[in-house]
């Protein structure tokens, strides 16, 4: 093998010229550039300090802020020496001002705060108090530097032109270093080069040297090796022979120490076993003379027990002798108390209550109304007070003892001439001798006479006259409880008198003649028979008496039952009635009118929830009507809250009153659709007409029948029948469930949180003014309405009227005409002569010119437009509409002697004899009604 040279050749390297270059100075200028920039900035701020100090002083100058920052803007606009940066600064503090003193506070607070974080970098509210101490102490005022975020905040535009600059710097530096690193780059590459070639010539030596290292060591490994090698054998041959010796010399010891330790265990339980068999003997041989001398003391005691079982035997016969005589004896006393027992038994139990004889006939007897009743009105129908009460009278009316045969089935009708109720007194309080001849006198009579004599009881309830002709069966219910309470505490009371005369004024042993089979001598029962058949006499009269008793007891309970149910549903009636409430319905004879729905006239029900055949519809309406069951009373207490008391129809106004008092017009279901409701249900052939008619004709054909049509009224069953349309529409379920939560929607309604004059408008007694003048009302309202409408096509302003008749709203500006025409409200010359003579003296009051102005009509109109909260701003339905003029009569006849329905009707008399005589010969055709006087006496067009 060819060694190389001791000495080997190194590569030469070539010379290496350093670059130079600016580089190094480039951090130092990079710091003095931005030192440049900052102190550009802060000669900036100030500058613009300077002149907001400036500005800030001339600020209490103007009276507006709006002409501050107008006349600022316009100054700096034209100044010299105003950069554009000082100029954005200063519009940005007229928005801060702006938006705290401007009318448009509203909109410009968020305008700022929208526009400053995209005018100031990393802007933050929180900063604005730490500027920099210099223009604190320049301005002196907290609030001017809060206001210019620039003191605290830089800008975006000073950002973007110190970004500029330094880009500029950052390419000229770029291209210079791109030159420096393209010389370095040349260098680096030779000193790599280099170092590889010097690398691969050091490990050729070192791969050399170590051959020749591994050579010599092989040949002297040789000899060592296998001389190591067999010296190795021959001692694992010797150190596994001692380790067997070792191992077999241990096993053999082991297994003599175990054998030796066996042997001494069993050497030492040999022991113990003896020692435990002569214990044993010695226990046995003391036990066996134990023994023998208790046998002998025991036989001793045997002979002693002996002779006393003798002597007791003697001293038994003797007792039983004794004990027969006195066993005789009791058993004669106890006979003789079971009959004291028994005598005593029955008069206490013919002396009790006997709730038999009160709800016998009436109280387990179904009446053959309810029972045909019951499978629509509900299963818990037969549990409620006033049927009770109903059976009560039925079974007062049957016994024959009033002079009344009729079946009463409710409290209203039934009850309306005093005839059942003077029957019940009678009934109840035969001592009354002035009603024993008063059957046949007239109704009026009979009605005083009735009500003068629950006033006398006196009843919790004094009945009137009114509450008869007004058909008030919550009243007659609470009566009538009140009265069945009385007999039954009559009865209790005359059961108790009869006890204690009976047990505390008699002898309660004293055998009567109606127990005299109970008085024999119990002493002649001598014989085991006599005993045994009086004892079956006994227990056969005691069941008996335990039956009764039995009887007695459930007696009284269903009565208690049905006292409670009469009391609980009396306390009810009485309490809604007293906050404002009443229940105008209580039995279901009245409020079957309101479930008597009819399948033939709901076609467009079925036809909308899908067809099936006519057995199949039937079923549903009967499911329909126990749905209806179940909300009877809220039906039956909104339709006469609206109605009337004791009404047969609702008028149309009611029904929109109704709606709009409800807030039902709400999306799906508008004023439109409820008006299309209340006509296809109100007025069938109108909607067939329309339905025939061509698409062209029929808003010509509905608009005219909607002037021409009178007020219509909707009768219980439509209104239910339009109750479910409206719940159909409002809920997209199935009709049972859309029917069921709509009605769970309604709440009765109440007149609560109004105001005394809202009270008064909406007696029965100012109702019938309004329905006696309603024609003449909407024809007004309707005559001002299409008036407003066609003005609003003409001048294209404004929103479009709905159309419908009591659909429609009354603007402001119609309902001030409406007042002017009528001649209530001054016009524009008398207005201009007051205020003259108010200017000449200006310490003298002005009074009105007329009874009312524009200010109290506009606060009445607002007032009454918060009522409802889905009319639009400025507008009136109908029934506000009405209600306003109970308002304006109170203006018109301010005394207070005179009653508000006078009032109102000489008022509305007054207001359409006017607009009758202005509107003569226009398309408003109204009445022509008697003159109206304030006057007591005759009230002119009250009806």
């Amino acid at each position: 093998m060819v060694s190389r040279a001791k000495h080997p050749c190194s590569s030469s390297l070539p010379p290496i010229v350093f670059p130079s270059g600016p580089s190094a100075t480039y951090a130092a200028f990079s710091q003095k550039e931005d030192a440049a920039l900052d102190a550009r900035n802060k000669i900036e701020r100030h500058r613009y300090a300077k002149l907001l100090l400036e500005y800030a002083e001339r600020y209490r100058e103007f009276s507006s802020v709006s002409f501050f920052v107008e006349t600022m803007l316009r100054e700096l606009a034209g100044r010299e020496g105003v950069t554009n940066q000082s100029r954005a600064m200063a519009a940005v503090w007229s928005m801060k001002l702006l938006s705290c003193h401007s009318p448009f506070k509203q909109f410009m607070v968020h305008i700022t705060e929208a526009l400053l974080p995209a005018i100031f970098c990393n802007y933050d509210a929180k900063r604005l108090d730490y500027a920099p101490a210099a223009i604190q102490a320049l301005l002196c005022d907290r609030a001017l530097h809060r206001d210019n975020p620039f003191f605290s905040h830089s800008t975006y535009m000073h950002e973007y032109d110190a970004s500029l600059l330094k880009l500029k710097n950052i390419s000229g530096e770029l291209k210079r270093v791109s030159f420096t690193g393209s010389e370095w780059k040349r260098i680096a590459h030779m000193l790599v080069v280099y170092v590889q070639s010097e690398r691969k010539r050091r490990a050729f030596i070192a791969w050399r040297d170590n051959v020749k290292k591994e050579r010599v060591v092989n040949k002297l490994r040789r000899n060592v090796v296998s001389r190591h090698g067999a010296d190795s054998r021959f001692l694992c041959v010797a150190l596994g022979f001692l380790r067997w010796k070792s191992a077999t010399a241990m096993s053999r010891v082991q297994f003599l120490t175990e054998r030796l330790h066996d042997a001494a265990f069993q050497l030492e339980s040999a022991k113990n076993q003896f020692h435990m068999e002569c214990f044993r003997a010695d226990k046995l041989q003391l036990s066996n003379e134990e023994k023998d001398s208790e046998l002998k003391a025991v036989m001793c005691e045997r002979d002693e027990l002996q002779l006393e079982v003798e002597r007791l035997k003697e001293q038994l016969k003797i007792q039983e002798r004794n004990h027969e005589a006195n066993l005789r004896a009791r058993l004669l006393e106890i006979l003789t108390l079971a009959q004291h027992q028994n005598i005593l038994l029955k008069k206490i139990v013919g002396t009790q209550f006997d709730a038999k004889e009160v709800v016998a006939g009436w109280l387990h007897k179904e009446d053959g109304d309810y029972q045909e009743r019951e499978p629509e009105h509900g299963e818990n129908e037969a549990l409620q007070g006033h049927s009770f009460l109903l059976r009560w009278c039925n079974h007062i009316l049957r016994s024959g003892e009033v002079g009344v045969l009729r079946r009463v089935r409710n409290f209203a009708d039934d009850f309306a001439d005093g005839e059942v109720f003077h029957g019940i007194i009678r009934y109840v309080f035969p001592e009354k001798k002035e009603f024993a001849t008063s059957v046949d006198s007239s109704v009026a009579d009979r009605l005083r006479l009735v009500c003068d004599f629950t006033t006398n009881i006196p009843l919790a309830v004094s009945l009137t006259v009114e509450d008869f002709n007004m058909k008030r069966e919550d009243r007659i219910i609470v009566a009538v409880a009140e009265i069945f309470a009385y007999y039954v505490e009559k009865k209790r009371a005359d059961a108790v008198s009869e006890s204690f005369r009976l047990v505390v004024e008699q002898d309660p042993l004293q055998v009567d003649s109606s127990i005299a089979t109970d008085s024999e001598d119990v002493s002649l029962l001598t014989t085991e028979e006599d005993v045994k058949k009086q004892l079956s006499i006994w227990n056969k009269e005691l069941s008996k008496q335990v039956e009764n008793f039995r009887l007695g007891v459930w007696c009284e309970m269903d009565l208690q039952k049905s006292g409670m149910c009469i009391s609980r549903e009396a306390a009810r009636l009485t309490w809604e009635r007293g906050r404002g409430h009443p229940r105008y319905v209580v039995t279901a004879a009245p409020s079957r009118h309101f479930v008597s729905l009819n399948a033939r006239k709901m076609n467009d029900l079925r036809e909308k929830f899908g067809s099936c055949t006519p057995q199949v519809w039937r079923s549903v309406v009967q499911s329909l009507k126990r749905v209806l069951w179940k909300h009877v009373n809220t039906i039956t207490s909104i339709f006469y809250h609206y109605a009337g008391e004791n009404a047969h129809e609702m008028d149309e106004v009611q029904f929109w009153r109704f709606v709009e008092d409800s807030r039902l017009m709400v999306e799906p279901l508008s004023r439109q659709t409820i008006a299309r409701i209340f006509d296809t249900v109100i007025s069938p052939k109108l909607m067939a007409m329309l339905q025939a008619k061509s698409v062209e004709k029929q808003a010509a054909l509905l608009e005219a029948a909607e002037e021409e049509m009178n007020i219509r009224r909707v009768k219980p069953a439509q209104f239910t029948e339009i109750l479910l349309h409206m719940g159909a529409v409002r809920f997209r379920d199935s009709l049972l469930d859309a029917a069921g939560r709509f009605l769970t929607g309604l709440s009765v309604p109440t007149l609560c949180g109004v105001t005394p004059t809202t009270v008064d408008f909406y007696r029965p007694e100012s109702q019938r003014v309004i329905r006696h003048l309603q024609e003449d009302l909407a024809r007004v309202f309707f005559f001002y309405v299409k008036q407003q409408s066609e003005n609003q096509r003409k001048s294209s302003k404004g929103l479009k009227q709905p159309s419908g008749r009591f659909v429609g709203r009354i603007s402001f500006d119609a309902y001030l005409r409406m007042f002017s025409d009528c001649g209530f409200v001054a016009d524009n010359k008398e207005k201009e002569n007051n205020s003259r003579r108010g200017s000449t003296e200006p310490h003298r009051y002005c009074r009105k010119v007329k009874f009312t102005d524009v200010e109290e009509i506009t606060e009445t109109f607002n007032a009454l437009h918060e009522r409802v909260l889905l009319l639009p701003e400025g507008e009136l339905c109908f029934s506000l509409f009405l209600e306003s003029f109970g308002i304006a009569c109170q203006y018109w006849c301010p005394d207070p002697k005179v009653s508000f329905p006078r009032k109102l009707a000489c008022f509305l008399t007054d207001m359409i004899e006017r607009l009758r005589t202005l509107h003569s010969r226009s398309a408003l055709i109204l009445r022509e009604l008697p003159p109206p006087t304030v006057e007591k006496g005759d009230a002119g067009c009250v009806p």
